[in-house]
């Protein structure tokens, strides 16, 4: 995982990934059929870790759900970005981001599984604003585009990690972006 995430589908021999992983080639094909297989096993335990540490508040709305827990939660996962993408030393931004610029074009089979984590994401984030429906506070389809602009936002901050910014400047996009959502 770490190795894809820091230097790219692309730029993975499968002489390096035999190296990082300290296997030999027969090992490897012994666990995986190849490049691809290592990659979508490596993407799988990506979202499963990395992607789900800065989404779990989502996953823990208060039950009932209200307006004030929804932003509590959506507040908590751009926090946590913000706090991932300026604490990075190494700047790999996001492996389902990266998956997506690298790949769509090149290997669109690859980059459609990041294409589907990311769905989940603005699913995730739709299921948050639900509160604000229920609410009156927008409708349906209000709450529909919401969601997808903050995935845009979340995938921003993700894209802006590869550049090192500075942990104020995360902070206020991550700001912006609830000020823009909630009010």
């Amino acid at each position: 995982m770490e190795y894809f995430w820091q230097h790219g589908y692309r730029n993975a021999s499968l002489d390096d990934l035999v190296q990082h992983l300290g296997l030999s080639r027969s090992s490897l094909y012994n666990v995986w059929s190849g490049k691809d297989e290592l990659f979508r096993a490596a993407f799988a335990r990506y979202i499963q870790t990395v992607g789900m540490e800065a989404l779990s508040p989502l996953q823990s709305v208060a039950s009932p759900p209200t307006v004030a827990a929804a932003r509590a939660a959506v507040g908590a996962v751009f926090e946590t970005i913000a706090m991932q993408v300026s604490h990075d030393p190494l700047r790999r931004g996001c492996l389902m981001v990266n998956t997506i610029t690298e790949l769509s074009h090149e290997s669109p089979e690859l980059a459609q599984i990041a294409h589907e984590a990311a769905e989940q994401v603005r699913t995730m984030f739709r299921t948050a604003l639900e509160p604000t429906v229920v609410a009156g506070d927008r409708t349906p389809e209000a709450a529909d585009e919401d969601a997808s602009f903050l995935l845009t936002a979340f995938m921003g901050l993700r894209v802006l990690a590869r550049s090192g910014p500075a942990e104020a400047l995360a902070r206020s996009i991550a700001q912006r972006t609830l000020e823009t959502v909630f009010g």
